[in-house]
């Protein structure tokens, strides 16, 4: 069992530590890895793998490079954000099975916001630039767990539950310029770059025991992207994206902890204190992918991810995640995309199997249908039996969109 001691300065705070503090600490290191330390520094979040959105899923498949449609602007090659005739607009929804278990045998993982769009784009022709606004849900996780207290005089169990439940959300708000440079080597074929620069919004909550902590803050990233075509029917793109490390302060009840009220804990004779920040980062991403017309009604699309996990942890390697995609067009308003995706984590101590356990292979399908200036798009994927066992989920997706 854990040994613990409370030192206080006054009365009030010792109660409040004792039935509060001590089980939300040692319940949240042991689930979540917020990294309690020795002293009062900041914590982190965003560590759950499945709460890493997979927002480039459409009716064309999973793919970074070929994406045009509006919709899909913050999770794409920004040098594929061209302007068509006139303004484009586009709306996602998406739609996730829980994940149960997510992390150990009692973690459970949902997605958030559910009423809000997956995503929301907007492109419009400027002269020789193409510009795009839009709007993406990158990180989006419910955490809960129910736990039961084991203390010293019940170290088998004390009957007592606790339940945690933990909300992490990272929303995009992203400015795209891009632009194209048809004939550079040959006449047949085109060059086209662009840069996006992103807003990054952090919503951050968590309750145990009636107690609650909530964070609100933001950062600052960018995207950088080239794409090579030739006669519009085979290509290559690439582009790195930066995200920000956000961090502020974190409010218990409505208030800022102050460090002073609180002398100590301790937790198996070590003493810690609780963290007054919180600090939230997405790894950065690499990623390079190919596309080429098989027939005039058939294409294949692969895109190769290096995720730079190594960013969030001395424990993490970085992993490479890969996507092909066939698409299908018997008809010109019509089209069917079949796929797979190969994503996952890579813990250089492989505690209770970890790398195993959130290896996703997920195969995936859509259909798309364009009528006149209208399209509307839908596609559904899930988790194969490669999968590991906290990756057991299905995903829907609808998205629109309309050229005016």
């Amino acid at each position: 069992g854990y040994r613990h001691m409370i030192r206080r300065k006054t009365p009030q705070y010792g109660e409040f530590m004792k039935r509060n503090m001590i089980s939300s600490l040692i319940v949240i290191s042991v689930l979540f890895s917020h990294g309690f330390s020795i002293e009062p520094i900041s914590s982190t979040c965003l560590h759950l793998t499945q709460g890493y959105v997979m927002d480039n899923l459409s009716s064309m498949g999973y793919s970074h490079n070929i994406m045009t449609h509006p919709a899909f602007i913050s999770s794409s090659n920004p040098a594929s954000v061209i302007a068509q005739s006139g303004i484009s607009i586009g709306l996602s929804y998406q739609f996730e099975s829980e994940v149960d278990p997510a992390m150990g045998p009692f973690l459970r993982h949902k997605r958030n916001q559910i009423k809000l769009p997956q995503s929301f784009g907007l492109i419009f022709p400027l002269k020789k630039l193409s510009i795009g606004l839009s709007f993406n849900q990158e990180y989006n996780s419910i955490q809960r767990a129910e736990l039961e207290l084991i203390t010293i005089e019940n170290p088998t169990g004390s009957g007592e539950y606790v339940e945690f439940r933990n909300s992490e959300n990272i929303n995009s708000y992203t400015l795209s310029i891009s632009s194209s440079f048809p004939g550079i080597i040959t006449e047949s074929d085109m060059i086209s770059c662009g840069l996006q620069l992103d807003l990054k919004t952090l919503e951050y909550s968590s309750t145990i025991f009636g107690t609650s902590s909530q964070l609100s803050t933001y950062g600052y990233g960018w995207k950088l992207g080239l794409k090579y075509e030739i006669k519009h029917d085979r290509g290559i793109g690439i582009y790195f994206e930066n995200n920000p490390r956000i961090k502020d302060n974190i409010t218990y009840d409505g208030l800022e902890l102050n460090p002073i009220e609180i002398d100590s804990i301790e937790v198996h004779g070590y003493p810690i204190s609780p963290p007054s920040h919180l600090e939230g980062k997405m790894p950065d991403r690499l990623t390079i992918g190919f596309f080429s017309k098989l027939t005039p009604k058939s294409s294949l699309t692969f895109d190769f991810t290096n995720v730079y996990w190594s960013q969030l942890s001395s424990n993490n390697n970085d992993y490479i995640d890969v996507s092909g995609t066939l698409l299908f067009q018997p008809i010109n308003f019509l089209s069917f995309s079949v796929g797979i995706l190969s994503t996952g984590r890579a813990y250089k101590t492989d505690y209770l199997d970890l790398n195993s356990k959130l290896h996703g292979v997920y195969l995936f399908t859509g259909l798309g249908i364009d009528v006149q200036s209208f399209n509307i798009g839908l596609s559904y994927a899930f988790s194969s039996f490669d999968s590991g066992d906290y990756r057991d989920q299905k995903i829907g997706k609808i998205q629109i969109g309309y050229t005016l």
